[in-house]
Order: C-alpha cells, then sequence, then structure tokens
C-alpha cells in the first residue's frame, strides 16, 4: 500500500457547491429575479508545532460574491443570516479506491467502502446590515447604429443588477482534533464548510435558504518560535 500523502482537495465535484450557485427568487407566483453565489476557497487551515509541544492553528476566511439580477425592477432580498459548520469526512475501505472517495459514494451500496462524517457549528453572522450596491444601468438601442443619425432609436433601460461582498471566519473550537488532509487507498480525511444562507424576498411569506458546501484544507507545518508561518 503506498504511503499516505497529504493532497489538496480534489477539483471541484458534485458533493461540493462552490461556484455558479444559482437561486430563482419568487414571490406570489410571480420572479423577481436571480439570486447567484459563488465563494473563494479559504486559505488552508495550518497546524504548527511549537518547542513547547504545543499546537498553534490558524484562521482561515471564506469570500463569499453575491449578485442579484433583477427581471421586474425589484429590489434585491434582504439578507438574514449565515450559519457555518465544519464538516469532517473520515473514508475507509476494504479494498483500495483509485479516486477520490466522496459522500456521495458512501451513498451507494458500496460496501467495501465506509465513511465517518461528523459537523461541528462554527459561526452564525446577522447579515441584516448589510447594504447591496447597485451596478450602473447599462442601455441597448433598438435600431442599428448605422440609422441612428437619421432615425431616433429608442432606449430601453436593462433591469438593475446588484452586488455584495461577504467575509466568513473559519475560526475552529480549541478542541477540535485536527489532522492534515490526506488520501491513501484505504484512508482519506477530508474537511469542508457549510454554509446556509437565509434571505428575504420582498413581499414573501417565508424565508428562504441558500446552501453551500466549501472544501477546507488542513496542513501541518512546523515553526520554532510558536507561530505560524
Amino acid at each position: 500500500m503506498p504511503a499516505a500523502r497529504t493532497a489538496k482537495c480534489p477539483e471541484y465535484s458534485a458533493q461540493y457547491l462552490v461556484h455558479g450557485r444559482q437561486s430563482e427568487c419568487r414571490s406570489m407566483g410571480r420572479t423577481l429575479g436571480n439570486l447567484q453565489v459563488a465563494a473563494e476557497e479559504p486559505r488552508p487551515i495550518q497546524i504548527s508545532s511549537t518547542t513547547t509541544w504545543l499546537n498553534n492553528v490558524s484562521t482561515s476566511a471564506v469570500q463569499l460574491h453575491l449578485a442579484f439580477d433583477s427581471t421586474a425592477n425589484a429590489p434585491p432580498p434582504q439578507l438574514c443570516k449565515l450559519r457555518s459548520k465544519l464538516e469532517v469526512a473520515t473514508y475507509y475501505g476494504t479494498s483500495p479506491w483509485e479516486d477520490y472517495p466522496t459522500t456521495e459514494d458512501m451513498e451507494c451500496s458500496n460496501t467495501d467502502r465506509e465513511a465517518c462524517v461528523t459537523t461541528t457549528p462554527l459561526q452564525s453572522l446577522d447579515l441584516t446590515s448589510i447594504q447591496w450596491e447597485k451596478l450602473p444601468t447599462f442601455y441597448s438601442t433598438a435600431k442599428d447604429l448605422a440609422d441612428a443619425a437619421s432615425v431616433s432609436s429608442s432606449e430601453t433601460s436593462s433591469p438593475p443588477s446588484y452586488t455584495v461582498s461577504v467575509t466568513v471566519p473559519v475560526n475552529l473550537p480549541e478542541e477540535q482534533a485536527l489532522v492534515p488532509t490526506f488520501h491513501s487507498c484505504l484512508v482519506s480525511r477530508t474537511y469542508a464548510i457549510d454554509l446556509a444562507l437565509s434571505y428575504h424576498v420582498p413581499s414573501a411569506i417565508c424565508k428562504s435558504t441558500l446552501n453551500l458546501r466549501i472544501p477546507l484544507e488542513v496542513v501541518f507545518g512546523s515553526t520554532k518560535s510558536g507561530e505560524s508561518e
């Protein structure tokens, strides 16, 4: 069996919802626009050993970029709350595998693969004070520019678009047992940040929730000064 190696998270698979996550905003049976969310992969969490035999765990953050494209000149949804959880998954099997294991594999009837998945609540952020930024409105002419000198063209205003960015701190609990992310042919350990973004669409009765799962890498590095590199 080849030795275990530290590995970065594999290319985004179906188990990760990172880029291009989109939700249609509706109210009273009417479509008001589309809410899109993209996340930047956070920098790795570093475990650093010190001369005092204590481990330092660095912090990280997830940068979320939200965009709302209105289809009916409707205002953007009111952001409410963002909850984050740490997901720790340990995969193991009785026969070697050649691919990266995922939670989807465990849901199938694979008797030679098992997984132990735990979640730990991290933070809950209040987003009610965050303000959307309205993007400049662009116009499109109904006539060809070649006819603009002789024929007055009608201009139609495009529906407004809005954008906002949110930084989600990733501060792991001190009592959290961490080992570096690794993959071998029989055992793997992976980490992910699960995000639940709740928002309220104007005139809607209930809040809506959009979920994302962001891969998180944990690495090991020793320092002499007791500070993370």
